[in-house]
């Protein structure tokens, strides 16, 4: 097994360049493999944060009707009673 693996080493670096250029592309790949997700995973994240707090809220109070019918004309007519309440 040793003498295979010194085989190996050797002919691994027989050609210098070679190796080098492969071993970079793979680092170079594995970085952009984690750049790419690591971006993704944060503009996700980001963009669920700004919904939440431009958009919809937390918490949405509704009138008894809107289940029933998702209208405008559902309002609530006096909002100072729910906080009240």
């Amino acid at each position: 097994m040793n003498t295979v693996l010194k085989i190996a080493w050797r002919n691994i670096w027989r050609n210098k360049l070679r190796s080098l250029v492969v071993i970079g592309s793979i680092l170079l790949g594995i970085w952009a493999g984690i750049f790419v997700s690591a971006l993704s995973f944060g503009l996700n994240t980001q963009r669920t944060e700004n919904i939440i707090r431009n958009n919809i809220s937390h918490i949405q109070v509704h009138s008894k009707d809107w289940n029933k019918e998702h209208k405008i004309e559902n309002w609530l007519s006096d909002p100072t009673e729910v906080e009240n309440y």
